[in-house]
């Protein structure tokens, strides 16, 4: 991790070390020894490596911290060596990109839900889509949302007793249908959803690590089809090759045949 201290005192400031404070560290730091002295308003750039020991994947706070003491001009007293920290930034432990991008079609009324299954499925490694997201002023809603769904892997409804109220959600559903995007279709329990699409029901008040949970497992079996239906067409493929080479033998034949008998 790279970053910058500056000096924004008027007076020196003589820096012993300087280093990082992860939450996961529980007070201690990563720290390196400097023994530079930085005059007033000189900055200088420190890079640091550290390991992520295995953590939930998530979002953790860490701090910059620097050992040091202000050097007053002749004739004051110079400060104790003091540690000082930064406010806390951020950074956040994922899985590796899976390179899936996935449209979640939802209610507005349950964004209490929707914001944490995005956090989940971004942390591992699935690009999530929500279209109030994508800001592009003055397009036309409907053919901006037939993109996103046409840009994705993935068509995800979530169909609770609010959304299948909304209009968007019932287009961007069966647009979704229409163009035979892979879809997963999470119905609330005691949502009355009449679909022949297979669905797969889930609670208001269930854990979000259970809903993500079945979103992948949908995922995997929609894998899972696409791989057999790219290996069936292949098959098919081969096939009407062999018979387009045994057709084109065949009249062959008899050409070569019609031939010989002129002949």
């Amino acid at each position: 991790m790279t970053f910058t201290l500056k000096n924004t005192l008027n007076s020196d400031l003589y820096v012993y070390r300087v280093g990082i404070q992860p939450k996961w560290m529980n007070g201690e730091w990563y720290a390196i020894d400097s023994r530079i002295l930085l005059h007033p308003l000189e900055e200088k750039r420190f890079s640091i490596a550290f390991e992520i020991p295995e953590l939930p994947l998530g979002e953790y706070a860490i701090r910059f911290g620097i050992e040091g003491q202000h050097l007053p001009s002749t004739g004051e007293t110079a400060s104790e060596l003091q540690t000082r920290w930064s406010e806390p930034t951020y950074i956040h432990v994922k899985n590796p990109r899976t390179g899936y991008k996935i449209f979640i079609s939802h209610s507005i009324k349950d964004m209490y839900l929707i914001r944490p299954l995005e956090n989940y499925l971004d942390n591992y490694g699935v690009d999530p889509i929500i279209a109030e997201d994508q800001r592009e002023p003055g397009s036309y809603l409907p053919e901006k949302f037939e993109q996103l769904i046409r840009e994705s892997h993935f068509f995800l409804g979530i169909l609770t007793k609010n959304s299948i109220k909304s209009d968007w959600v019932r287009h961007e559903t069966n647009y979704a249908l229409k163009i035979n995007k892979p879809s997963i279709l999470l119905v609330e329990e005691g949502a009355p959803v009449e679909t022949s699409v297979e669905w797969t029901p889930f609670r208001m008040d269930e854990p979000v690590e259970s809903i993500v949970e079945k979103v992948f497992e949908d995922i995997n079996k929609l894998k899972q089809k696409i791989t057999q239906k790219t290996s069936e067409d292949a098959d098919m493929r081969k096939l009407l090759t062999l018979i387009g080479v045994g057709v084109a033998g065949f009249f062959g034949g008899l050409l070569m045949g019609s031939f010989i008998r002129k002949g």
